[in-house]
């Protein structure tokens, strides 16, 4: 009996398998690197059909933006630098939760900033 569960799960797994997407698995790499800084405009470019690394790489795109803004921002004394390391930290949050989904072949919004941009 334990044979025949263990052709089950086999069976299953290789059901899943060829149930993924092949734009998943070919831009996964780049739909990770995208979230980290400026190589966001790699995923933009070097993968312009495949909309599932468009969709990651134009949110890495919006965090790179945000992340710049807090830097010029960090300009203000004492005000700027305390924005600044809100700011960075909520990026380096969006970014790690990002990867997340990246990693897990979703195509889910980040919080905060994916509901105020329409891809």
């Amino acid at each position: 009996m334990s044979l025949k569960r263990l052709g089950q799960e086999g069976s299953l797994k290789q059901k899943a398998e060829k149930d993924v997407n092949p734009e998943v698995v070919d831009g996964k790499f780049l739909a990770v690197i995208s979230y980290v800084g400026p190589f966001c405009l790699l995923g933009l470019m070097a993968s312009s059909d495949n909309s599932y690394v468009q969709f990651h790489a134009k949110q890495g795109l919006i965090l790179f933006i945000l992340w710049v803004l807090f830097y010029v921002i960090k300009i203000i004394p004492i005000l700027g630098r305390f924005i600044f390391f809100l700011g960075a930290l909520a990026c380096f949050a969006l970014m790690i939760i990002g990867i997340k989904f990246a990693l897990s072949g979703e195509q889910q919004k980040l919080p905060i900033i994916g509901e105020l941009i329409n891809f």
